[in-house]
């Protein structure tokens, strides 16, 4: 936009230059750094109107580059990030949990007040409380719908979160106090999923159990009831047969993280240990681990049922 117009240059070079001045009028800088861009005299302003400065030049500011009033992020504010970033990895939940805070950190999440912003859809207001913009701020603390949620537990309820401007410095607010980080993760991710289930229609948590659900998850992580396949193959496997005229079914479940879903697996043995019946089975992964066993279980007793089997014993694992 700066070149000169030579007295040898080509009559297409000439030709672009004649437009430069046009380019110029309709053309708005992006404010990046700000290094390039002079406060006066040039289009940044993010209006269709007016896109500059109409107010006289303030002295000792002539030449001013827009970087003097960006705000360049210090090295203080950049270690304070680092550990925030630490802190959110470090945390005993599903790495899909820590994933969803940290992009909420990054204000990447598929809210409503985002979507609307780029023209994906016509209204960004509240799917719940259709009174303002659903934003990250909004969706997981700022709706009034929240409000019992928030009361369950005070450091919830603190003046501090609720001055937050931003979900990274609102969650930040969540590490330094004693607002018990895991749990309100948990309830972080259970009210983002019920938003997605909510915005497609289909069957979702009540917002009155989330709290409940969250604390159930928050003992699964700590208690750990699914082993890993490795520590299941450190035991020693034992298996004792039933008595006469009874049958043993074994049965277990699995996730699968990737894809979001859960395998079901049964097999019907007799006395001497001869397969009567196996089936497996893939569903949608389950909001919690215990729910996998119990339709592990139930899928059992559905096949004895199947096959007319009534003396059986149940036993999980293979």
């Amino acid at each position: 936009m700066e070149a000169k117009n030579l007295v040898n240059a080509s009559y297409a070079w000439k030709s672009i230059l004649m437009g430069r001045d046009v380019i110029k009028r309709g053309a708005t800088w992006r404010i990046g750094s700000g290094l390039s861009v002079n406060v006066w005299g040039e289009n940044w302003l993010p209006t269709k109107h007016n896109p500059r400065i109409i107010t006289p030049v303030v002295v000792g500011w002539e030449g001013a580059k827009e970087a003097s009033r960006v705000q360049q992020p210090s090295q203080s504010s950049t270690q304070a990030l680092k550990l925030l970033w630490n802190k959110i990895w470090a945390l005993n939940v599903p790495n899909k949990v820590k994933t969803l805070i940290w992009r909420a950190c990054k204000n990447s999440l598929p809210t409503k007040a985002n979507l609307f912003r780029r023209k994906i859809i016509p209204d960004g207001r509240c799917e719940i409380c259709k009174q303002e913009d659903e934003d990250i701020m909004h969706a997981f603390y700022r709706c009034p719908a929240l409000q019992s949620l928030k009361n369950s537990i005070p450091a919830w309820n603190q003046g501090s979160l609720k001055q937050s401007t931003c979900f990274t410095d609102f969650i930040g607010f969540i590490f330094a106090g004693t607002a018990n980080p895991t749990l309100f993760s948990l309830v972080l991710w259970n009210l983002g999923n019920r938003l997605n289930n909510l915005k497609l229609g289909k069957p979702t948590l009540p917002l009155d159990k989330v709290l409940e659900h969250s604390r159930e998850r928050q003992l699964e992580s700590h208690s750990s009831p699914m082993m890993s396949t490795k520590q299941r193959r450190m035991q020693t496997a034992t298996w004792t047969p039933p008595q006469d005229n009874w049958y043993k079914i074994n049965f277990d479940g699995v996730t699968f993280a990737d894809d979001r879903s859960a395998g079901l697996g049964v097999v019907m043995l007799n006395k001497e240990g001869r397969v009567m019946a196996s089936v497996s089975q893939k569903i949608p992964l389950p909001m919690t681990v215990i729910e996998v066993e119990v339709l592990a279980a139930r899928r059992a007793l559905e096949l004895a049922v199947e096959l007319g089997f009534d003396h059986i014993i149940l036993e999980r694992g293979f």
